[in-house]
């Protein structure tokens, strides 16, 4: 989760991705602020994952680059 923050921060993506987890209501936004809290990993085929993409228009082949850029951090 660490990377995957550090790597989103560099791509000027972070306060977005923070911002579209805020504006998820329900069950689904307090689960997805769980997790963005408190995993200490993150799966490429996580609903988050998907969810943040989508919200900030990031194509699966983009969001694969940025998961490959992340485990080098």
């Amino acid at each position: 989760m660490r990377q995957a923050k550090i790597i989103l921060s560099r791509a000027g993506r972070l306060a977005a991705a923070n911002a579209a987890i805020d504006g998820l209501t329900g069950q689904q936004g307090e689960e997805a602020r769980i997790e963005w809290q408190y995993a200490t990993s993150l799966r490429y085929d996580h609903p988050l994952v998907a969810a943040i993409g989508a919200a900030l228009g990031i194509p699966q082949e983009s969001i694969a680059t940025l998961f490959i850029e992340a485990a080098k951090v």
